[in-house]
């Protein structure tokens, strides 16, 4: 009895060790989920807006964007922080914002360098893909954080070679030297056109020494040495590393930023390396997405992930106790059994049975409350992929309009002093088919000064009883009153239906 207990604690405490990796990881994941779908609300023109330094402070794109995060802060009660992260062209990690309050003990000013920078956190920047870290603990405290790179959508490139193909082509040359000889080999890589360029796929080749022999994107490079040169100011001495894989290993892979030749932009590249004889042929694949504008950072306090990761481990670890216990609580019993022999109860005959029976009903209940628990997090998890192929949808749409539609709306009554209703309808007359809009409106501003002139004009244009209006405490129509400006809808398309809309001050 004494081994079986002895083995329940062993297989126990290996099964709570593997929930904790388990929980862990599945909340590292909701945590990267939580944090996309806040990424994905911050308009990428407004960071583009940012400077990242104290002339922010009365920039509207910050405002905007700081009021945002706020608000997602506030809604949240699991999330400490929200910021957005920018860095320099000499590596320098900084806040662009945060969601803390301006002149509160946390706050982050626009610029403010952030010195505790992780290597994880280097790599969101370096690699450009999503990670969760910690705990790591700052200035501010100790955190798990979900990290987000926010792209520029027009640097964003589709179609790129994968490192499938960079290892493939790397093996084809590899087979080219070994047919046609180290002269042909070389000369047929520097072409720019050859054998060895599709693209954003080339292969390039260095001598042992890490000088450059052939290169079909970059000939200034050949004939050099660059052994102690980074990939850029803040970046790192990628070749080194390239010449350690091919001299130590024979192959491998090697993960570095380098200019792209298709969009020109400064990508994360994975590099497969072969040493070949004394020759080192190298080929990468781009990931294309250019550098991030900004990283969203999500952080939870490190003390209520350690609290939520107990709460979901004590079931197993009563599980186990409950287990133990009742083995002891049989061994006394036998024990007791043992020492009466001439005693027989007839309870006790049936001991060993009694006890599995209990322990196989305890392990019954705490199989369906695991099945229970994973129908729960599999109903969870794919609500929330849901929600977040829809919330993508919905920001795409709205991107599209105000990008093309409301732009192209805007610019057509940039040019001209007056837009008769007439020709209002006639321009709208296509945007009208758009199923994710019901209605297009054009809303000037109106000084109150300018305010009974203005309903004068319309009223003289041909719309009798026009004023501009607003909503009581009732909900019923009344004048618009107490306002330096005004807002109302002047011109509407498609008209039918959205007569009542007429007039009134959206202010």
């Amino acid at each position: 009895m004494a081994t079986t207990i002895m083995m329940v604690l062993i297989v126990g405490a290996l099964f709570v060790w593997w929930m904790a990796v388990q929980t862990d990881r599945e909340m590292r994941s909701d945590l990267l989920q939580q944090a996309q779908l806040i990424a994905q609300t911050i308009n990428v023109e407004r960071i583009k807006e940012l400077a990242g330094n104290e002339s922010d402070l009365d920039n509207p794109s910050y405002l905007r964007i700081k009021k945002q995060l706020a608000d997602v802060h506030s809604a949240n009660p699991q999330c400490r922080f929200l910021y957005l992260l920018g860095r320099r062209a000499d590596g320098t990690i900084f806040f662009f914002l945060d969601s803390e309050p301006a002149g509160t003990k946390d706050y982050s000013p626009p610029g403010q360098i952030y010195e505790e920078v992780s290597e994880s956190l280097r790599k969101v920047f370096s690699r450009h893909s999503a990670t969760s870290e910690g705990p790591i603990t700052d200035r501010w405290g100790t955190w798990v954080s979900g990290l987000i790179p926010i792209h520029n959508p027009q640097t964003i490139i589709s179609g790129l070679a994968t490192p499938d193909d960079a290892r493939a082509m790397v093996r084809k040359a590899a087979d080219y030297y070994r047919e046609n000889g180290r002269e042909h080999f070389l000369n047929e890589i520097n072409k720019p056109q050859g054998e060895f360029r599709k693209g954003d796929l080339y292969a390039f080749v260095y001598d042992s020494g890490m000088t450059m022999l052939a290169h079909p994107v970059k000939s200034e490079l050949v004939g050099q040495n660059k052994l102690n040169q980074k990939d850029w100011a803040g970046g790192k001495y990628f070749r080194k590393e390239i010449r350690d894989v091919a001299l130590l290993k024979g192959t491998g892979w090697v993960d570095y930023e380098y200019e792209n030749p298709t969009n020109k932009q400064r990508d994360p590249k994975t590099t497969y390396v072969e040493r070949v004889d004394d020759l080192i042929i190298c080929a990468g694949a781009y990931k294309g997405t250019g550098a991030p504008l900004a990283v969203l950072g999500m952080d939870i306090d490190a003390s209520s992930w350690r609290q939520n990761l107990i709460y979901a481990l004590l079931p197993p670890v009563v599980l186990m106790l409950t287990l133990v216990v009742l083995l002891m609580i049989g061994m006394g019993l036998a024990i007791r059994r043992s020492r009466f022999t001439h005693v027989r109860l007839r309870w006790m005959q049936h001991l060993e049975t009694g006890i599995v029976i209990a322990a196989g009903l305890i392990l019954t209940l705490f199989a369906a409350w695991m099945v229970n628990e994973r129908e729960s997090h599999n109903l969870n998890e794919a609500f929330e992929q849901l929600a977040a192929s829809r919330t993508e949808l919905i920001a795409s749409t709205l991107i599209t309009l105000r990008d093309k539609e409301l732009e192209g709306m805007a610019h057509f009554f940039g040019g001209s002093e007056d837009v008769t209703p007439d020709e209002f309808l006639e321009f709208t007359a296509y945007l009208t088919k758009n199923p994710a809009v019901s209605a297009w409106e054009w809303i000037p501003a109106v000084s109150a000064t300018n305010k009974d002139r203005f309903e004068s004009s319309i009223v003289a244009a041909g719309h009798a009883g026009f004023e501009i209006w607003q909503k009581d405490k009732q909900g019923k129509r009344a004048p618009a009153s107490g306002r330096e400006v005004y807002y109302p809808v002047t011109q509407v398309a498609p008209l039918a239906g959205n007569e009542r809309v007429f007039g009134y001050d959206i202010g």
